[in-house]
């Protein structure tokens, strides 16, 4: 299993420069000086920052591409019928809005309003969408506010094709997302890249601009990918970086070296490993054992020998109590 490259579609990014282009660039922070005693902490900062944000991509995606259920049209006929009935004497026509409710999987409701450019009915090339999350809930995650999509670009049909690609940029607005290890906020914005194919669901997220989630911060080069293969019910997570983490003193850099796989839904993986890489050469190993065990060993000055390790169980890892 890996991670396929949705090559099907190229999304290109223009973006403008201001100032004096004669300026040097700032000097890059420092990578983190790794411990024995921080290790732990740093592999939770990259594990949490990293499949955190693709989690939410990927719950995006599920409610962008949603069919509402045929017992709650009543947003959308109503919009459908005010368009309808034309613009009054003298007035431009405006593009349709279409708002649905749409209920989370655990509980709460997620709000889809399009803003169909092209009165197609659905979303395509063009459109603006906003999703408002109230108490939503999807497996171990309560969401609450808004994400904005726009610079849509679409290929095949979302609703009916057995393939298609949607590629957006995510706003996310006073995004707060409840879960073990307590409540946090989500702010930026990212591109991002959905493709369905007939076997599985890739989604690719790469970070362009500081991304934050909590106390860490994506800085812009960090690359974030999950699958879903719905026939062997597994889920991929993928992700490599550069973190920037409140109260640590330093670039915490992590890669993926083995996907991170499991049941789909589950929220703890069963096989899969990551580096972190510190100054000196110094490095953080995490290896997942199992659904309930990951193995973090860890070399402090670079020379190739463990110098500590630890065995936790996923829940420690990723929800400490507070």
């Amino acid at each position: 299993m890996k991670i396929h490259p949705a090559s099907s579609l190229l999304l290109v990014l223009c973006h403008a420069t201001c100032g004096n282009k004669h300026h040097a660039a700032p000097e890059p922070p420092p990578a983190v000086e790794i411990t024995t005693e921080n290790a732990v902490d740093l592999a939770r900062t990259a594990l949490h920052a990293a499949f955190g944000v693709a989690e939410i991509g990927n719950i995006a995606g599920k409610v962008v591409t949603a069919v509402p259920s045929m017992d709650q049209p009543a947003g959308r006929a109503a919009s459908v019928e005010n368009r309808l009935g034309g613009p009054a004497p003298g007035h431009v026509a405006l593009p349709l809005l279409i708002t649905e409710n749409l209920p989370g999987a655990g509980g709460g409701y997620a709000v889809r309003t399009l803003d169909d450019r092209d009165d197609e009915g659905s979303v395509s090339t063009g459109d603006e969408l906003s999703i408002t999350f109230v108490g939503y809930v999807e497996g171990l995650l309560t969401l609450n506010g808004s994400i904005m999509l726009d610079d849509i670009v679409v290929q095949g049909d979302l609703l009916e094709g057995f393939t298609w690609v949607l590629a957006a940029r995510l706003h996310f607005v006073n995004l707060e997302i409840t879960s073990g290890s307590g409540v946090e906020s989500l702010t930026g914005s990212v591109p991002c890249m959905l493709e369905q194919r007939p076997t599985v669901t890739l989604l690719s997220m790469q970070v362009d601009a500081d991304l934050t989630l909590g106390a860490s911060t994506l800085l812009p080069g960090n690359t974030i990918a999950l699958n879903r293969y719905p026939l062997d019910f597994k889920v991929a997570r993928f992700g490599a970086g550069a973190i920037m983490q409140q109260g640590v003193d330093g670039v915490v850099s992590y890669e993926t070296t083995v996907l991170f796989t499991g049941p789909n839904g589950y929220p703890y993986s069963e096989a899969g490993e990551m580096k972190i890489m510190g100054r000196f050469d110094s490095c953080i190993t995490v290896t997942v054992m199992d659904l309930t065990n990951v193995e973090i060993t860890v070399d402090v000055d670079g020379d190739g020998e463990v110098d500590g390790t630890t065995m936790l169980e996923w829940s420690e890892l990723l929800n400490p109590e507070r």
